[in-house]
This record gives C-alpha cells, structure tokens and sequence, in this order.
C-alpha cells in the first residue's frame, strides 16, 4: 500500500511528463521507492524518475515488481482520484487507486525490470538554470517554431527558427562548465519537460558537439534525468 498525500501536486506532474513521452511505460515499484523509464516510441528522447519512498506518507512495498501502465488511462485515474490524497495498492494484474470516497482499478501488463545502466552523457557545456524560465522559454518557441538552438557562449542563448520567425533568447543561467558550441535540437522533443517547473526551481542543462541535450533535477526525494538526441542540421 502506497499512500501520498504531502507531495501529491508533484506525483501528477510526474505522471503526466510521463504521458507526453509515451503511450505505455514500465513502474519498478522497490521496497527503496519507484523508478520510471519512459522512452519515445522512436527512441529519440527518455525521462527517467527516480522517486525516493520519501516521497510519500505511507510506502509498504515488500519485494520489487515491475508492471507496465497505459500511461493515459493512469493519468486520468489519478488525477480524477487523487484531489487531495491518493492510494495506490498492487494487486495480482491490476493496480487500484483510491481515496476515501472513490475506487479505480485499471488493469496492467506484467513488465521486466530494465537491467541496462542508465544513459550517461558527458556533455562539454553544463549550465544551471531557473527551470520556470526554461519552461517559459520552451514554451514560447514551441508555439512558434520547431528546431531551437543552445549556444553556449559567455551566456546560455537559445534560438529558435522556422519559415517564418527567428528570434533568440539570452538566458539568466549561470554557467558550471563551458565550451563554446552551437547545438540544433527539435523542440517537440524538450517539450515533456516544461512542467518540471512544477518539480525543481533549478535544473542542470548539458549538451555539447555530439551529444545529447541533457537536463537534470533533484531535491531531496526525486532524480530525474531527461536526454533528447541532437537534431542534424
């Protein structure tokens, strides 16, 4: 049985980032807490949660499992259950969500534990950011175009252009490690990230010539690392 209430707000958000990277996605739910790998059905961009049994106010997971969950249907179960606490319980091929009023099982796949290391990239340029503004950020352009930049100069500059518009942003984002680069991404594949607003304040972004865009945040009950691959220009 798997309760959250204190960090609820945060367990929705978590869910629907996972959502916009794919249609179904495996939950290794430990006696240590629960990891998500989501993966874009072409392989092009991931999210992986690492979400500390800190996070909630009640965690009594005995031996690790692994199911798979449409994550679509998980979402709206959630977010309709879980307005002001929420209950999670495993049971032998559905997973039931609850509070005192309501009820929901939503049945699901047995998964396999991912055994591969998880992704990890040296990026030459690592810049910490406001993460609302990067969100914003992200946002803006998406409405707007397609394919963005990161220029990592003696500032953090992201630009953005299509057939129509062109136009860049100087960012307040200090700079941890730099090596002068220009680096084409797709915005619809940063686009899962722009609630992380709602999970950090800051996040750690990287990229460099030949490697992926990297973003990373983490407080004192989640990791999150999300990896986009670079666009070919």
């Amino acid at each position: 049985m798997i309760k959250i209430k204190e960090h609820l707000k945060e367990f929705l958000t978590i869910v629907k980032i996972v959502k916009d990277i794919s249609y179904e996605t495996d939950y290794s739910f430990t006696p240590e807490g629960i990891k998500i790998k989501a993966v874009d059905p072409s392989g092009t961009y991931l999210g992986i949660f690492n979400i500390s049994k800190d996070a909630f106010d009640k965690y009594e997971i005995e031996k690790e499992q692994t199911i798979t969950l449409q994550n679509d249907l998980f979402s709206k179960l959630i977010k309709k259950v879980g307005k002001t606490e929420l209950n999670i319980k495993l049971l032998e091929d559905k997973i039931q969500v609850s509070n005192n009023k309501d009820k929901f099982i939503l049945k699901f796949f047995i998964g396999q534990a991912d055994e591969r290391p998880d992704p990890s990239t040296k990026c030459t340029s690592l810049w910490n950011i406001d993460s609302s503004e990067f969100s914003k950020i992200i946002t803006d352009m998406s409405s707007l175009g397609d394919v963005c930049q990161l220029i990592s100069s003696d500032d953090l500059i992201i630009k953005m252009k299509s057939n129509m518009v062109e136009g860049e942003t100087i960012t307040t984002a200090t700079k941890i490690q730099n090596e002068k680069c220009k680096c084409y991404y797709d915005l619809n594949f940063l686009s899962p990230t722009i609630a992380i607003k709602d999970l950090f304040e800051n996040i750690i972004l990287g990229f460099g010539n030949d490697t992926p865009c990297v973003i990373e945040g983490n407080n004192a009950w989640l990791n999150f690392v999300y990896t986009a691959a670079q666009r070919a220009e």
